[in-house]
C-alpha cells in the first residue's frame, strides 16, 4: 500500500487512532466535507495528512451544523504512521489552526467505532439571558434580552424527556431515517455571566433537534407558547406545530458518551 492511499481497517498495520476534538463553528461551514467551503473536517484532515504522511478520512460520532461549537466531539481514523499519541497530537495541533484542536488522542481496538459505539451525546444550548449584549459572548450564546419565565421553562423541560418519535423538532431536510430518539434529561442552570444553560441528554438527536428545542422552549419562557405546548408539539409529530430553531451560536456539542 502506498503512502498517497486511504489506509484501511484490514491493513494489518493499521493503527485505530480515536481523536477528541474541541472546536468553535463559527468559522466552519459545518463539521462535514463540503467542496469549496471551510470545514472542521477539512481543517483535521488535511492536518493530519501531514503529520501522518497519507490520507486521513474520518469517522465522527455526529455531524455538526454551520456555526456550531463542541468541547468534546469524538472521531477517529486509520494509520500506519509510527508516531506516539502525543507527537501526533502536538503536530495536528500545529497544523489545525486556531479555531480547531485536538485535546486527546488514543490507540483503539481495530474495532472500536467513534459514532457506531456511541451510547448518547450531551449538547448544552447556552442563552445570554440579560437586557445588554456581551462584548465577550457574542458569537457563543443566543442574546435573549427579554425576561424570561424560569419557573415556566423548568417545567416544561421536567415533562419532554421520553422514547419516541422526536419528528416535530427536526429540521425539514433531515435525512435520518429513525426519528425515534430517547431524550434521557432535559435540564436548566445558570453559568456565570447571565448565562443559561440548557442541557440535553440522548441517545442520539435529529437535524437541529436541540436548536427547536431551544427556541420553542424560549417561546415558553417570553409567554409566547402555553405550558405543555412543547409535549403536545413533540406528540402531534408536526414540525408546525413548535417553535422557531434557535441560531447555531448558543449550541455546544457537550461530549460523546460510550458504555
Amino acid at each position: 500500500m502506498g503512502r498517497r492511499e486511504v489506509i484501511s481497517r484490514d491493513d494489518p498495520r493499521a493503527r485505530n487512532l480515536s481523536l477528541t476534538i474541541e472546536y468553535d463553528g463559527s468559522g466552519f461551514a459545518g463539521w462535514q466535507l463540503q467542496p469549496g467551503q471551510r470545514t472542521v473536517q477539512g481543517a483535521l484532515e488535511a492536518a493530519l495528512a501531514v503529520v501522518c504522511r497519507h490520507p486521513v478520512v474520518l469517522r465522527v460520532a455526529g455531524r455538526t451544523d454551520a456555526g456550531v461549537h463542541a468541547w468534546a466531539q469524538r472521531a477517529h481514523f486509520f494509520s500506519t504512521a509510527e508516531l506516539t499519541c502525543d507527537r501526533i497530537l502536538r503536530g495536528v495541533n500545529a497544523l489545525s489552526g486556531a479555531e480547531v484542536k485536538v485535546v486527546a488522542v488514543e490507540e483503539m481496538p481495530t474495532d472500536w467505532d467513534a459514532r457506531r459505539d456511541a451510547s448518547g451525546k450531551v449538547y448544552v444550548y447556552r442563552l445570554l439571558a440579560r437586557p445588554e449584549p456581551s462584548a465577550l459572548l457574542a458569537g457563543r450564546t443566543w442574546h435573549v434580552p427579554w425576561p424570561l419565565d424560569v419557573e415556566a421553562m423548568q417545567a416544561e423541560l421536567a415533562g419532554l424527556p421520553a422514547r419516541c418519535d422526536w419528528s416535530a423538532y427536526c429540521a425539514a431536510d433531515g435525512s435520518d431515517p429513525n426519528t425515534v430518539k430517547d431524550l434521557r434529561s432535559a435540564t436548566l442552570g445558570w453559568e456565570p455571566h447571565d448565562v443559561m444553560g440548557l442541557r440535553f441528554e440522548g441517545s442520539g438527536f435529529l437535524k437541529q433537534m436541540v436548536r427547536i428545542l431551544a427556541g420553542t422552549l424560549v417561546e415558553v419562557g417570553l409567554h409566547k407558547r402555553d405550558r405543555g405546548s412543547m409535549v403536545a408539539a413533540r406528540d402531534s409529530g408536526a414540525r408546525a406545530a413548535a417553535g422557531r430553531t434557535a441560531p447555531p451560536e448558543g449550541l455546544y456539542l457537550e461530549k460523546v458518551l460510550y458504555a
